[in-house]
């Protein structure tokens, strides 16, 4: 009964032994407030097909289907950030599955995070300038405070705000990405630029939304998670109030309220790699911003069950051309790994294929662990190490190798302990090129400086490889291949990917 009025309802109902009996009510049905809806993800890292925990983009584009259906014209679908870079299905194609599969789906805003820069920010922003990509976004992509370095000059692709209709509304989208977060890039991809105050950006653009462009309702969303940025966005008032805030960057899943005079500010963040969908319908008296709900879907909610053929359609066409990587058992694991079992590997690893004494790998740069048993495919590996690190090496003196492991977590460092270190001695070093570029490291006050261009993922590949020839199960506890060249390198079949497009065998 969706039209208003007075209606008579009768139930007619019948137990096991014919008897019957009959009811009626009558009821009411009321005018109905506008409603919003704004579906929102963040940190999806490529996570696109649905796993155990992710819920993928066919469920969350049934899902807005769904609220279409019941609200046409009434749903708003934005992201926060870190959408494109970690899983194969993606990282293959340099995001176009993702950006292609976001078109599909009336995708309204695309907010910049820190992993847009890991295979350089140009690989992302082609997506969003006119002919420089295969595939283009029907989408803005927003960073309001992200500059070259010294100018006001904002990357080319990028805008600070977008304005977006929906029933008849006009809703203004500040995207900023969290201040400082220029420390969770590779100095080599972000040396270039800086990322300003977003509360200060989003406050500046909001006031133009408000005054200049007569928005009904402010949105900001932040690649970041900072209780003090939150709180400045917050606290904004008149023209430059905010109505809705949402987060990214930490993984968490929370709907949290700021208080505050009038309407309070909800602040959502809906998990990481694909886990969650935040839902927050917004209702409008008359015109005005009234109130909102807000939760975050996960993969057993009966709201993610359903699948849309459309975004299948686009998701199977890239699928096939990498089939072999995503399904293909290169060996089974020996036993369950952890994330910091992982991480010590890796170190090992990469300094016993440099031959180095001493092998450092950050924990953040290993994103998932092993299970029991588990089939190791290509695929599972960029789940593990999804980013494009290569190794360096450098010859540090004994002092310095000594207070590595002060520096980093007991995983992260790896000795060869049949070394003595002497304190006024060279010893080479190996690492990934995210942790030597930084300067707060010793690495780059070593000699000997050496960029192998070997990727850390194509190296734990080959380790894979090697030891399916000698086991019948992957262990930690030993390192067979010690070629300096990984036997099957990936990254060159990416490259070749953005030229022939679907075409490597």
């Amino acid at each position: 009964y969706d039209t208003p009025g007075i209606y008579q309802i009768f139930y007619e109902v019948t137990n096991s032994r014919n008897l019957t009996t009959t009811e009626s009510i009558q009821i009411t049905v009321f005018e109905k407030e506008d409603i919003l809806n704004i579906v929102y993800i963040n940190d999806t890292h490529g996570a696109i097909l649905p796993g155990d925990r992710a819920i993928g983009l066919s469920a969350t584009a049934a899902f807005i289907e769904d609220l279409e259906a019941s609200d046409p014209g009434r749903t708003l679908f934005i992201s926060g950030g870190d959408i494109l870079q970690g899983n194969i299905i993606s990282n293959y194609f340099y995001g176009a599955s993702v950006i292609e599969a976001l078109n599909v789906m009336d995708h309204a805003a695309f907010v910049v995070g820190n992993h847009e820069f890991d295979w350089s920010i140009e690989e992302v922003t082609k997506f969003f300038i006119e002919g420089e990509a295969e595939v283009q976004a029907n989408f803005p992509l927003l960073a309001a405070n992200i500059f070259f370095k010294g100018t006001q000059n904002r990357p080319l692709g990028m805008e600070p705000y977008t304005i977006v209709e929906r029933a008849g509304y006009k809703i203004g989208i500040v995207g900023t990405i969290g201040y400082g977060l220029e420390s969770s890039i590779a100095v080599s991809r972000v040396q270039d630029y800086e990322f300003t105050d977003p509360v200060a950006a989003t406050e500046y653009y909001a006031r133009i939304l408000r005054t200049q462009e007569d928005v009904d309702l402010v949105l900001a969303v932040t690649h970041g998670a900072s209780q003090t940025t939150n709180q400045g966005f917050a606290n904004l008032t008149g023209d430059a109030r905010i109505d809705l805030i949402f987060n990214g960057h930490t993984h968490r899943t929370y709907t949290d309220t700021i208080v505050r005079a009038g309407i309070d500010a909800l602040v959502m963040q809906a998990g990481g790699y694909g886990s969650g969908v935040g839902h927050v319908e917004v209702t409008f008296d008359e015109g005005v911003y009234q109130d909102y709900s807000a939760t975050v879907l996960e993969n057993d909610d009966a709201e993610m069950r359903g699948r849309n053929t459309a975004v299948e359609t686009v998701i199977n066409a890239y699928y096939s051309v990498i089939e072999a990587l995503l399904e293909d058992e290169i060996i089974l694991s020996s036993k369950a790994y952890s994330r910091s079992e992982l991480t010590q590997y890796m170190a090992m690893l990469i300094a016993k294929k440099t031959d180095a004494v001493v092998g450092v790998h950050n924990y953040g740069g290993t994103r998932t662990d092993m299970s029991y048993r588990e089939p190791l495919t290509i695929a599972k590996i960029y789940e593990i190490f999804p980013f494009d690190n290569v190794i360096k090496t450098v010859e540090l003196l004994g002092s310095k190798v000594l207070e590595l492991q002060s520096m980093f977590g007991a995983s992260d460092v790896y000795r060869d302990m049949s070394v003595t270190i002497d304190r006024d001695a060279y010893y080479k070093v190996a690492t990934n090129d995210y942790l030597f570029d930084q300067s707060q490291y010793p690495f780059l006050n070593g000699r000997n400086m050496v960029d192998t261009s070997i990727m850390i993922r194509d190296v734990f590949i080959d380790e894979l490889y090697a030891q399916k020839e000698v086991n019948d199960y992957f262990t930690i506890d030993e390192v067979i291949s010690l070629s300096v060249m990984p036997a099957i390198t990936v990254a060159h079949m990416q490259k070749e990917s953005r030229v022939y497009y679907g075409s490597i065998v």
